[in-house]
């Protein structure tokens, strides 16, 4: 038995992507807290009979301090994403990181082999997939900044390497001002689409104790946003910020050159909210933005080596999974739209 933990995990594509290699049977699989106990997680597992799964968030962490034995790189990320059962012990690895180049390299060759030329990533977020991610750039020579607004204390896991910097937003607009990413990877739990589309807000308000922006209209499902991140990512489809009324956050668009990096979100689903005006607006931006299938595939075909010993990271066989996943994801949302 396979299963994915998460929260929420119904939309989960990753048995979907199971069962085009394994004929196995899966689950979907919620917790009721995140205080569960490594007891109540193992009573349940022996009670579904399950051999190995993929975990998502919230338990990543959780997860990790259950396992009796990290294999690398979740011995020094402290966060897995998939497990397996072995002689009643908790074996348990992190291929976010691998799988998201893993993915490129082979959906984007091009993309992948470019990065050998301008080995810039920027890393939006500060969670185990953003590290993990890291973690596998930094190992192929790449080097990362990593935009988070937490302490740059929270990454002591890459304090030794000169690889890697922590920077915040407003640090990140000045620093497309000297040196352009080639790569640009959003590990955040919403779509960049969302925010570029939604650029004109029914309601306006500065927070100056916690510098945000606030009172989004009910089409937008986050209630705040840091506004330094907003300009961020403004910035990157070439907006100047205007503002000269202080009440209004106004963006002008540019005449610069289109954009000459890439964008992949890990939402898989990132236009799935988006309606065809907001869409029609993307593609004015001149932004490559990709979703976060490639990535989501090759996570699945690591973490099936790792629960079988059986290698299936050949090109022809991710490229066939992908073109099923694209036909599965696209009829889905056929029927959803009906």
């Amino acid at each position: 038995m396979y299963a994915v933990f998460g929260n929420p995990v119904d939309k989960s594509l990753s048995p979907f992507i199971i069962n085009q290699i394994l004929d196995i049977e899966t689950k979907k699989l919620t917790l009721n807290s995140k205080n569960i106990s490594v007891n109540d997680f193992l009573t349940l597992i022996y009670k579904e009979n399950i051999s190995f799964g993929n975990v998502t968030y919230p338990y990543k962490e959780i997860f990790a301090n259950f396992s009796d034995i990290l294999v690398f790189p979740a011995n020094i990320l402290k966060s897995i994403n998939c497990f397996k059962i072995v002689d009643k012990k908790i074996l348990a690895t992190n291929t976010d990181g691998e799988g998201f180049f893993l993915g490129l390299k082979t959906i984007y060759s091009k993309i992948y082999y470019n990065l050998f030329n301008n080995p810039t990533i920027f890393i939006l977020g500060s969670g185990s997939t953003a590290k993990s991610i890291t973690l596998s750039a930094i190992r192929r020579g790449f080097f990362c900044y990593i935009l988070s607004r937490d302490p740059k204390s929270k990454f002591t896991e890459f304090s030794k390497t000169k690889r890697v910097k922590v920077i915040n937003y407003e640090e990140a607009i000045s620093c497309l001002q000297i040196k352009m990413p080639n790569l640009i990877i959003s590990t955040l739990p919403f779509s960049i689409k969302k925010v570029i589309s939604f650029n004109n807000l029914t309601e306006k308000k500065r927070d100056t104790k916690k510098n945000r922006v606030m009172e989004f209209d009910n089409r937008f499902n986050i209630e705040n946003i840091d506004i330094n991140f907003r300009d961020f990512v403004l910035s990157l489809c070439k907006y100047n910020l205007d503002d000269s009324d202080n009440n209004q956050y106004n963006y002008r668009k540019n005449s610069s050159n289109k954009s000459s990096f890439d964008i992949f979100e890990s939402n898989y689903q990132s236009e799935a909210n988006l309606n065809k005006k907001e869409i029609e607006e993307l593609k004015i931006t001149d932004l490559n933005i990709h979703n976060g299938l490639a990535q989501l595939i090759g996570q699945a075909i690591l973490s099936i080596k790792f629960f079988t010993g059986i290698n299936f990271s050949n090109e022809s066989k991710i490229k066939e999974i992908y073109a099923q996943c694209e036909k599965y994801i696209n009829s889905a949302t056929e029927n959803n739209n009906r």
